[in-house]
This record gives structure tokens, sequence and C-alpha cells, in this order.
């Protein structure tokens, strides 16, 4: 497994260590680090929402192209428990922009505040129609209580639907595609801490968490790890997945938090389809728990998301790292 070390104290000290870290990797202790956004499009996404426009409109811009998104909001009720959803959303809520600091490295940027929000996006359509590998990196900064207010599921972004399966019965869950979810670590104890996950479409399996694989130092030698713990501060997430390699990567890192490994190997399943929409700050698809009857749209993510890039490849953790930096350290 390859391991993101990074010994944290203060962001200053961190700062050096990344330039030491990645000498020989393709930056020096000269290089500085290029906006974020120059980054990110210098490794071409096939899909690249900023979400910062002024004045926020119902359009999500693509700054890779087209497709572009929808953003909207949806009132609705949490539904039954069981699904672990927040409270209802009132309507008529307005999404919002605020200067974000989720770029730290960039004072003017911004993100869109979601609470009931969304952002949809057609993935049936070229360039995001067919990605049997992909990337997906966002920026997120989780705004609801995640010390006090636990056991419900927050939607960062979900590309899922259910894909009637030929001579057998229809599951009644969505089964393709996947999710990026903040949960707690252990469904059947609400009291757990929160995680960043990554779910994943598995057939008649319906659709299941990619669980962490344990971290190895030395054959035998697992490492305690407390998982890709949320928390409330501004966030770089990333997710790969390669269906030919049969592997699957979360990357969490946050900048003011002491971790020493931000990269998590998980045990992937199957992808057994592709799903026709993308959403960003909710899902449209249901709930992850039974009962699978009733409304669609649950889990709306609190707190701001910006700068959502999708690749039509496995971006390698160097290129990763460096993104990090760009986002929150300016050198």
């Amino acid at each position: 497994m390859t391991d993101w070390y990074l010994l944290l104290t203060p962001i200053a000290v961190l700062a050096v260590l990344l330039l030491f870290r990645f000498v020989g990797c393709g930056a020096s202790i000269t290089d500085a680090p290029d906006p974020y956004n120059i980054t990110v499009t210098a490794d071409a996404p096939v899909a690249f929402f900023r979400l910062q426009e002024l004045p926020i409109t119902t359009v999500a811009k693509n700054a890779a192209g087209t497709p572009d998104g929808t953003i909207g909001f949806a009132p609705f009720d949490a539904g039954d428990p069981n699904w672990r959803s927040t409270a209802g959303i009132a309507p008529g809520y307005v999404l919002d922009a605020t200067d974000s600091l989720l770029e730290q490295t960039d004072t003017d940027s911004r993100a869109i505040r979601f609470n009931g929000g969304y952002v949809s996006v057609p993935t049936n359509v070229a360039p995001l129609d067919n990605l049997p590998e992909f990337t997906v990196e966002m920026l997120l900064l989780p705004e609801w209580d995640v010390a006090f207010a636990l056991g419900n599921y927050f939607c960062a972004l979900e590309s899922a639907e259910f894909i009637p399966i030929p001579n057998q019965p229809p599951p009644q869950q969505k089964n393709a595609g996947f999710g990026i979810y903040a949960g707690p670590d252990d469904p059947n104890n609400p009291a757990s801490p929160y995680m960043w996950q990554f779910w994943m479409g598995a057939g008649q399996g319906g659709f299941q968490r990619l669980s962490p694989k344990p971290y190895v130092d030395s054959p035998g030698n697992p490492v305690t790890n407390p998982g890709p713990i949320v928390q409330p501060e501004p966030t770089y997430l990333a997710v790969t997945f390669s269906q030919t390699q049969g592997q699957a990567f979360l990357y969490v890192y946050t900048p003011n938090q002491d971790i020493d490994y931000t990269t998590y190997e998980l045990t992937p399943v199957a992808d057994l389809e592709a799903s026709k929409l993308l959403s960003i700050g909710l899902t449209f698809q249901g709930p992850l728990f039974a009962p699978f009857s009733g409304p669609t749209s649950l889990y709306p993510f609190q707190g701001l998301i910006g700068d959502v890039a999708i690749y039509n490849r496995v971006l390698d953790e160097s290129t990763l790292r460096q993104h990090v930096i760009n986002a929150f350290f300016n050198i």
C-alpha cells in the first residue's frame, strides 16, 4: 500500500515538510504552488465545477467544457428514521455564495453553501458517459455539528441509480454507480464518529460502502489509524477507482490536524453500470437503508462545497498531493 505520511503540527512547519517530501516527485524547495484551479485544469479533468460564479444562477458552469450542471434546491422531509437523513428543508431555500477559505491560497475563492441545494449533471453524455476508471476530487467544509449531531448521512456527491438485473427479481434500492458520503463509521451505532465514505453499486447486493483496508507498515504489522474522520474544517477529498485493476482509494486531507496517514485503500466491488445523473450536495436516488420505497431526495449536505473535478483516469498520489499544496499552502 502507498502511505501518505504527513507529520504535522503547525502549518508553517508542514509547508516546509511538504516541500522536502516532494523533492524528486516534480517539486523542489524553490517551487511555489500555482493557484489550485490552474493546477487542476493542467491535469485535464473531463469536468470541473468551480461553483463560484457570481451572481448564482441555475447554471453550474463546467470549466472543462460540457456538460454544464443545473443548480437548484429540493424541499423535502427526512422521512423514515431508518434512512438516517436530516430534517426537512424549508421551501424557498436559496443557494448562497460566500468567501469560503476552502482554497486557503486564494482569498478571492468562493464556494456554494449547501443545505437542501444541489448541482445536477447529466452523465449519460460524453465525456462522462463511460468511466471504467476515474478520479473525483473536491473541496468541502462540513458545517453540521460533527461531534454531537451524530447518526445521519450527508451526501457530498453521488452518481447512482437502480438498474434492473435480467432474470432476477429487482432489488428495491440503487445498485449502480457510486457515491461519496459522510456518515457514522458503524451504521448500527449512531454514536460512532463521522467518516468519509465511498459507496458503489453492487448489483443484487445493492449499494455498499467500500471498507478501508488495514494499514500495514510491514508484513504482519498493522498500524493503528483513526480512519478518514470528518473534521469541521476545510477538507480536500479525492476518490480514485479502476475497474480493470480492481482498485479504489480514498484520500482525505485537512490542513490543521495532525494526521499521519491520509490515503485509504478500499476493498472495491464490481462496477455494475454507470448512472445517468450526477448530483452534488444531495441524492436523487433514494435511501441507503431499508425501507427503500418513498422519497428519492435525501441526505442534504450541510456546508460548503467547491471545485469539484472529475477525471477519466486514475491520478497518481503525487499529483493529488500537489493539488493539496496548491489549495492549502502559500509557500
